[in-house]
């Protein structure tokens, strides 16, 4: 399992709402919540608040990993995507 940094990897302090769909569901939510990337993604979030909403798709073979890394940003992780281990990963098995 690839994970987020340890000082991220925590569960979020606060609400934590989750919406979890097939690939094609994901990536439209994730758009609708403003998500620029290209292709089809694979998790987003956004806060409203204290609340953290975690928009994920499933039966990816990866979904807790993809879970972490979204609740790592609720948490302020914000890596550029170029240097995310599981970006890259997902990329390569695609």
């Amino acid at each position: 399992m690839i994970l987020p940094p340890p000082g991220f990897d925590h569960p979020y302090d606060g609400q934590t709402i989750e919406w979890v769909g097939t690939l094609k569901q994901t990536t439209e939510w994730c758009r609708k919540a403003g998500s620029r990337e290209s292709g089809l993604i694979y998790g987003c979030q956004f806060k409203l608040g204290k609340t953290c909403f975690v928009v994920r798709a499933t039966n990816t073979g990866f979904d807790q990993s993809i879970r972490r890394f979204e609740i790592s940003h609720c948490n302020g992780y914000r890596p550029q995507h170029k240097d995310c281990q599981l970006c890259q990963y997902i990329a390569a098995h695609k």
